[in-house]
């Protein structure tokens, strides 16, 4: 593996906890304070999408580890859900 792609991977694993934290805020805000998350509608969205990127470079560094499509679902069929948009779902 690259250097770089490495890097990216430690920078990618290291950031997953906080970026979970701040997840669980961004939903209490939305569901809890909803003038707040009105006011801060655009902040809001660039960390969800900042989040859900991170968490695709993370599904793609597992899989890349793996290499075994199967092997891949089964073990990550959680993180896969992570990233499904359940927030647009909510919103709807």
């Amino acid at each position: 593996m690259k250097l770089w792609v490495h890097r990216l991977k430690v920078v990618v694993d290291k950031s997953i906890p906080f970026l979970l934290l701040i997840l669980l805020g961004i939903i209490i805000i939305e569901f809890g304070y909803h003038e707040i998350a009105e006011k801060y509608h655009l902040i809001i969205q660039i960390l969800d999408w900042t989040i859900v990127t991170f968490f695709i470079l993370d599904l793609i560094f597992k899989y890349l580890r793996i290499r075994n499509f199967p092997k891949f679902l089964r073990a990550s069929w959680i993180d896969i859900l992570a990233v499904f948009p359940f927030f647009l779902i909510f919103r709807l």
